[in-house]
């Protein structure tokens, strides 16, 4: 589960990084954040409101326990 979140002074490579822009999407976890996002996609299409929440959940926890956490 994530924990309180702190600021980040220097972002790792696993961090997902809000805003917009070219730079933001070619951050390499955004990269990866977006991977994450297609593997999960097809069961999104197909859930329910509360199956979405649970998935969004998921991927929120995969980037969680990432090494270093993003």
């Amino acid at each position: 589960m994530l924990s309180i979140l702190k600021p980040v002074e220097t972002p790792n490579t696993n961090d997902v990084l809000c805003g917009r822009g070219g730079k933001i999407n070619k951050y390499i976890g955004n990269r990866q954040f977006r991977a994450i996002v297609d593997t999960h996609k097809k069961r999104y299409k197909a859930a329910t409101k509360k199956e979405k929440a649970l998935i969004a959940r998921e991927i929120i926890d995969e980037i969680g326990v990432m090494r270093p956490p993003g």
